[in-house]
């Protein structure tokens, strides 16, 4: 028989979803049909009586879960063998039942929240500090992977947005490149965690978002920021992502894993207003200063990470979304084609803003892949989507990062020189580069099945 609390934090709070119908004559109702896309699987009954919880289509999180909590706090000693199962519901009858501790639904609800679903941030699950290489520029997406660790979403990389989803920006006559960096983190379609980016200081918003026990993602310029120390505080400019965990009195508990403080503490109400209204001078060539911080912020969603959703299926639709993309008129192989065909006039000119354009797009280009191979990193790790070819498509991620590395040198050196990129060289570069994305798409469209 299921017995006692779970000692394994599950990161979901199931309020919303779950619904208490009738707790009388020793019977617990349980509507589920308000659970998108759930439907009790064939072996949910022999599951519920061995306390299995694999599968990962939500029934530990669902049912198991309040069986176990209704036994832990003495309310009711279910007859498990009698449990009756539908399509949306569960009848739990009881052989036992404690009339001094009746409750009634929203009683149950709250406690079921408060108690065993509520998400439960835990700095272990942070993992070591990584290699500053890993994630450098890469804040925004670092703070949300962070995030999903610490409340116990395992692999998180996996569960955010990577692929080439590049665009042509008018390229030819501007240099400018749409690395779509400031996209979604994460399908909010699939995976509605991430609510919108808004502008505004907001303390009411986001104090009771952490009342809840709920992270949000915002963005500082750490210049203001008094744990960053040497080159930053007071120093050096540059746009950041942290993550606020919690607020104590006129502080707020900051999460910052990032090198080389890997800061979890607290900060003052004061620090973090400037450093969230800063205007974020321009500092020197540095691609993240020079516009104002706008105190952007996000609220975190935890509780509403989808239980029945595979990751499998997650992992393949969002590979093929970017291969989409990447074929599309304006996608990146149409962008490199025309350049390769018509190449722009700009490119005679090394003074010229287009040469700045291009190598800051280039640069953020960069990062999109540098994430990508982490990705791919993570998939070979966890041995998921292995008909994928993840390490293939690693390699050939890494190819392309060589000839996009080689082509923004290039550019900066012609800059630095006042001396244009020679046709040829340019030809050559993103001929190479044309080539290992076409192979890349190729990997992925061949073993998508």
């Amino acid at each position: 028989m299921i017995k006692g609390k779970s000692k394994t934090p599950i990161p979901y709070r199931i309020c919303d979803h779950i619904y208490i119908e009738q707790v009388d004559n020793h019977v617990i109702y349980i509507n589920l049909s308000n659970v998108t896309n759930f439907v009790l699987p064939y072996d949910a009954h022999e599951r519920i009586l061995t306390g299995n919880l694999e599968g990962g289509d939500g029934l530990g999180q669902y049912l198991y879960l309040t069986i176990e909590m209704l036994i832990a706090q003495n309310y009711i000693e279910p007859d498990l063998e009698k449990i009756q199962l539908g399509k949306t519901f569960i009848y739990i009858p009881g052989s036992k039942w404690r009339p001094d501790k009746r409750i009634d639904k929203n009683d149950l609800k709250d406690i079921l929240t408060r108690e065993y679903l509520t998400p439960i941030f835990n700095l272990e699950n942070a993992g070591e500090k990584y290699d500053f290489n890993k994630y450098e520029f890469l804040c925004a997406r670092n703070s949300l992977r962070v995030t999903m660790q610490t409340y116990g979403i395992k692999s998180p990389l996996l569960w955010m947005n990577a692929g080439l989803f590049i665009y042509d920006d008018d390229f030819k006559t501007t240099g400018k490149i749409n690395t779509s960096f400031a996209r979604s983190m994460v399908d909010t379609g699939s995976i509605p965690i991430l609510g919108e980016k808004k502008v505004g200081l907001d303390w009411n918003i986001i104090d009771a978002h952490l009342e809840k026990q709920l992270p949000v993602l915002v963005d500082v310029d750490v210049y203001h920021m008094p744990y960053k120390d040497n080159p930053h505080y007071h120093n050096r400019h540059g746009a950041h992502s942290i993550i606020l965990v919690e607020k104590r009195d006129k502080d707020y508990l900051v999460l910052d894993w990032y090198h080389p403080g890997y800061f979890y503490g607290e900060i003052t109400t004061e620090e973090l207003e400037a450093a969230r209204t800063s205007e974020n001078e321009k500092q020197n060539s540095d691609i993240f200063s020079g516009y104002p911080i706008l105190a952007y912020y996000q609220l975190i969603y935890l509780d509403r990470f989808p239980l029945n959703l595979e990751i499998a299926r997650y992992i393949k639709s969002n590979l093929l979304k970017s291969v989409k993309c990447m074929i599309e008129p304006t996608g990146v192989l149409s962008l490199f084609n025309n350049s390769l065909s018509n190449i722009p006039g700009w490119l005679k000119m090394p003074n010229a803003q287009e040469y700045t354009n291009a190598i800051e797009s280039f640069f953020l280009f960069d990062l999109e892949l540098k994430f990508l191979i982490i990705y791919y990193e993570e998939m070979f790790k966890f041995n998921f989507c292995s008909h994928l070819k993840p390490n293939l498509l690693q390699n050939k991620t890494k190819e392309i990062r060589s000839s996009i590395d080689k082509l923004r040198y290039k550019l900066i050196l012609a800059k630095r020189k006042n001396k244009a990129i020679e046709p040829e060289i340019w030809v050559d570069l993103l001929t190479q580069i044309n080539i290992s994305l076409g192979e890349y798409c190729e990997v992925i469209l061949k073993n998508r099945n």
